[in-house]
């Protein structure tokens, strides 16, 4: 529980793909693990989670391919799909996805269940920290080195 407090903290949030609209990089049932950041640092070409505009619910996982800077919103698409999306105001957007974790949404799709609340709230988190962890320990050994 410690390590899903520690990643809240930092940021990173865990989503279910609900649809193949980003297939065939991520399929219905993969995790993605978000991690919050402001708009102003996501980039055209990156994967990107948001509120969806007609439920603040229901999250949205597409690639970025427009920023209006002047309107303050995003124009996304998933890449199986033939037309863009709405466009998204600032404000919807949730961060830039980091990693993902195929199928594992399958296995937690009974969130509501004990076993899915353990797995959403322990095994996500801990891979994500031993992630994090890794890379930090990387840069700082790079960063020792003569």
């Amino acid at each position: 529980m410690a390590t899903a407090t520690v990643l809240y903290v930092r940021g990173f949030r865990a989503y279910a793909i609900q649809t193949a609209s980003m297939s065939p990089r991520l399929k219905r049932g993969d995790i993605v693990i978000v991690k919050a950041l402001p708009v102003m640092q996501v980039k055209v070409g990156e994967v990107i989670t948001y509120r969806s505009l007609s439920n603040q619910r229901v999250t949205v996982t597409h690639r970025l391919i427009a920023v209006d800077y002047g309107h303050h919103k995003l124009l996304t698409k998933g890449d199986r799909l033939e037309q863009a999306d709405p466009q998204v105001p600032f404000g919807n957007v949730i961060g830039r996805v980091k990693w993902f974790v195929p199928k594992l949404g399958l296995a937690i799709s009974t969130n509501g269940r004990p076993l899915g609340l353990l797995l959403m709230l322990n095994i996500i988190p801990a891979t994500v920290l031993s992630v994090e962890v890794a890379n930090f320990v990387r840069q700082r050994s790079h960063s020792y080195r003569l």
